[in-house]
């Protein structure tokens, strides 16, 4: 027995010899080692660590996508009852821990996604000093939860050109290799914002989220490479300016009555929610200079606007371009919804529509007959033969009256190009990707109305049920 323990150990030691010899990859030069890693996760690229000594360290050296998110954890705490003062203070140690275990010069991503506040200030302040001492590309602040309170605050731009962490023998400012800054759930200040702009000659994405301190801002210069604005619940924001030539992209839900382009000759993409959507249906003449040029429009519409279905307009300035509609409808009662088909019959060049029905009340089974006459005249005024609309998507289908009449309207509508209507008869959120989970009896009910809608198909196309 003992000899053939010692027989078999001397085999693995010959087996692990001669899996060393044939190790090519670790004799390769740092230069591809690096390449190599710069595929891999950081998760992945840390357990390459194991491989053998040459490894161990070898993803210190790389370029990093920091992705700290713990949104798991957050959910933990919402709904398990974990203690958020104990996950912040293990998440805090571990984002120092690996942040200093980097002995690289270059970081590409660094996102932090966890509720944090002003409390974690010194930490955070030395998370960003040291991600844009390494040159990094995209930065990504997102303290939800608990943060609103007692936001953080990003550090002012004296605070940031005067750190210690930034070398003045440096030419360059801070933010010199930034694509992409996202700041969420915290104050910033305009003055930071302005600085950002004008000296960050890369930035391409900025999105804004929850500042406290941001009243007026200003995206102005004709060397801007922005392409992506998003702007969201700035509640001091009373004065925005836009004059951005390469922007694409803006998102926006905060304060209507705000008219902001002076000049975006590219944009093509439009996403407005909540409130700054009534100001957009109802008074889009105001913006005739530019909806001619969207391909693509997103309208979030809170409940107070569905319930204005009445006076809801008809006739809408033509976009000639639009090619993707998408629509996120908060429904409180029974009101009709083919109104909002008119924005179809204003796209003659439209290739997709998308609706998600968000439900913030039961609604009932049928709908009041004053109700009724007001969804049968809608559908008069809305009737029409569209020649290109090709896909349609219905999320949060019930088969309640408003959106059963609603389905067979847009059959209708489109008769002549349609290839497939899918439905989705499980509840959505106003969360992105996420859905409530219905009860059976109500979900099968829904599927067993969405089934009726194949009497009423055109010729070809395909009914799609989820």
């Amino acid at each position: 027995m003992l000899q053939q323990l010692s027989s078999r150990s001397v085999l693995q030691k010959r087996d692990l010899g001669d899996i060393y010899l044939n190790d090519q990859i670790s004799r390769l030069p740092d230069e591809v080692l690096t390449l190599i890693l710069s595929f891999l996760s950081l998760k992945e690229a840390m357990g390459t660590s194991v491989l053998s000594r040459r490894w161990r360290h070898a993803w210190t050296y790389n370029p990093c996508s920091f992705n700290f998110s713990a949104e798991k954890t957050m959910y933990g705490i919402m709904y398990s009852g974990r203690s958020h003062e104990i996950e912040m203070i293990r998440y805090v140690r571990g984002v120092n821990r690996l942040l200093k275990l980097h002995r690289g010069n270059k970081i590409d991503q660094l996102r932090v996604c966890f509720s944090l506040n002003a409390r974690n200030h010194r930490d955070v302040d030395e998370w960003v000093r040291l991600a844009l001492q390494k040159k990094v590309k995209s930065l990504e602040l997102d303290f939800f939860g608990h943060s609103q309170s007692n936001p953080y605050i990003f550090p002012s731009l004296q605070e940031l050109l005067n750190s210690t962490a930034w070398s003045s023998s440096i030419s360059t400012t801070p933010f010199t290799h930034l694509k992409s800054l996202s700041l969420i759930h915290l104050s910033v200040t305009k003055e930071v914002l302005h600085y950002v702009l004008a000296n960050c000659c890369s930035l391409e994405q900025l999105c804004v989220e929850g500042s406290k301190q941001l009243s007026d801002f200003k995206v102005v210069g004709p060397s801007l490479k922005l392409k992506y604005l998003e702007l969201h619940r700035c509640e001091p924001l009373q004065n925005l300016e836009i004059s951005a030539p390469n922007l694409v992209t803006f998102v926006y839900s905060g304060p209507k009555e705000m008219h902001p382009f002076k000049d975006a000759p590219l944009l093509s993409d439009l996403r407005l929610h909540d409130q700054y959507c009534y100001d957009f249906i109802f008074e889009s003449h105001r913006r005739l200079s530019f909806m001619s040029r969207l391909e693509k429009l997103h309208l979030t519409i809170p409940p107070d606007v569905v319930m204005n279905s009445a006076y809801f307009p008809h006739e809408f300035p033509k976009l000639h371009n639009l090619k993707q509609l998408e629509l996120a409808i908060g429904l409180a009662r029974g009101y009709p919804l083919i109104c909002y088909t008119s924005l179809i019959k204003a796209s003659p060049s439209l290739l997709r529509f998308a609706l998600k029905l968000l439900y913030f009340e039961p609604l009932p089974a049928e709908l009041s007959p004053m109700m009724v006459r007001r969804g049968n005249r809608q559908r008069e005024l809305t009737k029409h033969s569209h020649e290109c609309l090709k896909f349609i998507e219905l999320s949060g289908f019930y088969g309640h009256q408003p959106d059963f009449d609603l389905a067979l309207h847009l059959l209708e509508i489109a008769c002549v190009s349609l290839e497939s209507i899918t439905i989705d008869t499980c509840k959505q959120t106003l969360f992105k990707n996420e859905r409530f989970a219905s009860s059976r009896k109500k979900e099968s009910k829904a599927k067993e109305r969405a089934r009726k809608l194949e009497a009423k198909l055109p010729p070809g196309a395909e009914l799609v049920i989820l």
